[in-house]
């Protein structure tokens, strides 16, 4: 975002909190932590968290507290992930996988959430150990549904959904009822706002498996074809193509070490079989529609960075694959 948001102090102070956070005594520890908090994101938890709670009635210690607590379940739920993927970079760094082990990665992640429940004790929210447990369960079930599907071009896009669902629009949902409870708002608002960001996180990961195609925002071009991740538009791709073309793109996907010809072959059928631009009027679509129902809400300088953000998840996209 351009414009320098509403929240901008308030977000400021998370991220000094999130810095002391990740001190620890033990020297090895706090290496570990370092290298992590140097791994800037762009904090759009801990953003979701504090707009959502400016737009119930105002940011307070617990919307702190919240914030800080979504940005460690996303960083926890990544190192997990490069560990199961066996991914060497993560922002365009290498990862901590790759630089120490799996051992130490895998024991860094659950550091991580020992900082979440270390967090959730000192709330006084009640409630928020059975969002926090909930949203824990649906990452983890979210990897679990990924493994098991990995590889399947046949996957019903319905069930692909689910699996976004789970992996990333779970914890997103999560922020935006974090962020409503910490104000006191009603039961009926938490779950308007819950219902909206399950929406925004869906909307969040069709938008990142399109990018994969431009390079887009830090993304690396066509890593996800790479690494033969099934994807939005792979899979609008295989209900345009006849049986044989099915076979042929099936046999490609499946190649491992695929060279930048058999990837540019590959995104190439993609938007040939109408794949791209299915996908493109479903974000456009859940876009619009995410914008209509945020414009809905009472009008405030939150409110309107919240459009924002929506405004730029459905934003064009520049993609022109080259056969060859």
């Amino acid at each position: 975002m351009g414009k320098e948001l509403s929240i901008q102090k308030e977000l400021a102070e998370t991220e000094d909190r999130m810095r002391d956070i990740l001190q620890d005594g033990n020297v090895s520890v706090h290496t570990l932590l370092h290298y992590l908090s140097e791994r800037k994101g762009g904090l759009l938890r801990p953003k979701i968290v504090l707009l959502t709670a400016g737009m119930c009635g105002g940011i307070t210690e617990e919307t702190y507290r919240a914030a800080c607590m979504g940005e460690l379940l996303h960083q926890a739920s990544l190192i997990h992930d490069d560990v199961v993927d066996n991914a060497s970079e993560r922002r365009n760094r290498a990862s901590v996988n790759a630089i120490w082990d799996n051992k130490i990665a895998v024991l860094l992640g659950d550091n991580l959430l020992s900082r979440v429940l270390q967090l959730l004790s000192a709330s006084a929210l009640p409630e928020l150990l059975k969002e926090v447990t909930r949203t824990v369960r649906c990452l983890t079930e979210g990897e679990i549904s990924q493994l098991a599907q990995r590889g399947n071009l046949e996957m019903e896009t319905a069930d692909y959904d689910r699996i976004v669902y789970l992996k990333t629009a779970s914890l997103i949902e999560t922020s935006f009822r974090w962020g409503a409870m910490s104000a006191s708002a009603s039961a009926e608002r938490v779950e308007a706002f819950g219902a909206f960001g399950r929406a925004f996180g869906t909307a969040f990961q069709w938008r990142d498996d399109l990018k994969d195609f431009c390079g887009a925002d830090g993304k690396g071009r066509y890593n996800d074809l790479r690494e033969g991740e099934v994807t939005l538009p792979v899979l609008e791709c295989m209900q345009g193509l006849c049986l044989a073309e099915r076979a042929d793109f099936r046999r490609l996907y499946g190649k491992a070490g695929k060279n930048e010809a058999d990837l540019a072959a590959l995104a190439a059928t993609i938007v040939r079989s109408g794949g791209w631009q299915r996908s493109v009027a479903r974000l456009k679509a859940l876009g619009e529609e995410l914008q209509q129902r945020c414009r809905a809400f009472a009008p405030s300088p939150y409110r309107d960075d919240l459009l924002r953000l929506t405004e730029e998840l459905s934003a064009p996209l520049s993609f022109e694959p080259r056969e060859g």
